[in-house]
């Protein structure tokens, strides 16, 4: 089909995509967005830790806004080798095996945001708020962000009808069976 992304190349991320679009085509494959716990659990790895490498932002290990981005908060001491997004896979994968859940594109989840809703939610597989609220979450930073976006924890909420050329993506995910 039509693929909206800016920044094309064989590898790279999707993006300039609205939640809608994300959530339709993983339909179309018989899968659905994660959760926004999913993606944290998937996110960090292992670890309890700002990253799932560690606490402080290292060189190589995700695609920021570092020494080869044209914007003014760019984090000039690091260098992820791309201007903006990378192919997908161009950095070590977490301890699940899963590659840029930090930056290269922000990616929406299911849940609708509620800014306040974790001080008041079940720490056991949260579902999120009920909404409509007309924003969803996304989660992870981008080739545009700050490393400070690319935490683990980090969240923010966008409407669902928005796409961003600066990196909208998804992932899809699925729910596996125990046999």
């Amino acid at each position: 089909g039509r693929n909206p992304s800016s920044f094309k190349g064989e590898y790279h991320p999707v993006e300039n995509v609205t939640w809608m679009e994300a959530t339709e085509y993983c339909q179309k494959v018989g899968k659905r967005l994660p959760t926004e716990a999913e993606w944290e659990k998937a996110a960090r790895g292992k670890t309890v830790t700002k990253y799932y490498w560690g606490n402080e932002m290292e060189s190589g290990k995700a695609n920021f806004c570092d020494a080869n981005c044209l914007y003014d908060w760019k984090a000039e001491q690091f260098n992820d080798g791309y201007v903006n997004t990378a192919p997908v896979g161009s950095y070590a994968p977490n301890e699940y095996g899963l590659y840029d859940l930090m930056g290269n594109v922000w990616e929406w989840v299911k849940d609708w945001y509620g800014p306040a809703y974790y001080k008041n939610s079940s720490s056991s597989d949260p579902q999120g708020p009920d909404g409509p609220g007309g924003y969803r979450i996304l989660r992870g930073g981008s080739w545009s962000s700050h490393p400070f976006d690319l935490r683990s924890s980090n969240r923010a909420g966008a409407h669902f009808k928005n796409r961003n050329i600066n990196g909208y993506g998804f992932r899809c995910a699925f729910s596996a069976v125990a046999p």
